[in-house]
């Protein structure tokens, strides 16, 4: 998933939410549905009509605004879904999908996008206004919000990536965006020949399609010694226990001497502090991009 908030002009917020499969197999899990929710391909004869996405992006939206929010100044917004501007890309097939014709699903890779907006009654008043973008309803696949989770202000052109943004991580599970919405700025248009403004990057539509794939975004996106901060401290906590319960563990198996004797202390516990360990620093190194199949 990569999401982005922008900021069109001083009175309207877009959210854009692009969720692309990583491979074909990933995708009949959208086509099939599941027991509760039909899925794209609801008849299941191989193919998706117009009407069957039409369906299954109104199921969706509903899952959707569940699952995320926007807050400015503390007052939650209320999105609206821009069905016209609603996408499915093959990501197989460079081509475009009409629908004119129901279109075949055995070799698709999914890329779906969303786009949410919300219009204030009145410009915001001149000045700073805070922004938060968050996930109320339930973890969705956010493994690295600093890339996954984007502010851009589309008020200049070409448009800008904030860089002065947070990022608050609930036992990392419901991750925010915090941002400064500046209020009362012209939109000047870059001319021709004028440098274009630090920590700009292309938006998803202008990435060539052969990057469309997942997390290969992360290429366009810098990170410093910081964002690495938590993965590194998880990595040596997880280090530490794999090391104390492997060195507990041995000694009492060499002072005690077998494990089914049940009048000896059993490493069993220790054992488990291993495995718990080993668990950690797995998910550590993912963090770290070391392990990027996790």
């Amino acid at each position: 998933m990569l999401s982005e908030v922008v900021i069109v002009d001083d009175q309207r917020l877009e959210l854009v939410l692009d969720f692309r499969y990583l491979s074909v197999l990933a995708s009949y899990s959208e086509f099939s549905g599941t027991l509760d929710s039909p899925g794209l391909d609801a008849d299941g004869n191989g193919e998706v009509s117009a009407d069957e996405l039409k369906r299954r992006f109104n199921l969706l939206v509903d899952e959707l605004t569940f699952a995320f929010g926007i807050s400015v100044d503390g007052e939650p917004v209320q999105l609206e879904a821009d069905f016209e501007r609603f996408r499915f890309k093959d990501m197989e097939n460079p081509g475009i999908v009409d629908f004119a014709t129901p279109y075949p699903i055995h070799s698709t890779r999914i890329h779906y996008r969303f786009v949410f907006a919300w219009t204030a009654d009145q410009p915001l008043s001149p000045g700073d206004h805070r922004v938060e973008y968050y996930f109320s309803g339930h973890q969705t696949v956010v493994h690295t919000p600093a890339e996954q989770m984007l502010a851009f202000d589309a008020r200049v052109e070409p448009r800008v990536r904030l860089s002065d943004v947070s990022y608050d991580v609930a036992m990392q599970v419901f991750p925010k965006l915090i941002f400064t919405w500046k209020s009362n700025r012209r939109k000047l248009p870059i001319q021709p020949g004028e440098p274009i403004p630090e920590g700009w990057v292309a938006p998803p539509e202008e990435l060539p399609s052969s990057d469309y794939g997942g997390m290969q975004q992360r290429e366009y996106v810098e990170r410093d010694f910081w964002d690495y901060l938590p993965a590194l401290l998880t990595l040596l906590a997880g280090s530490a226990l794999a090391l104390v319960g492997l060195l507990t563990a041995g000694r009492i198996l060499i002072v005690n001497g077998r494990l089914d004797k049940p009048d000896r202390k059993s490493p069993m516990m220790h054992i488990l502090f291993v495995v718990a360990g080993i668990a950690i620093i797995l998910g550590a190194l993912s963090r770290l991009d070391l392990l990027p199949g996790l």
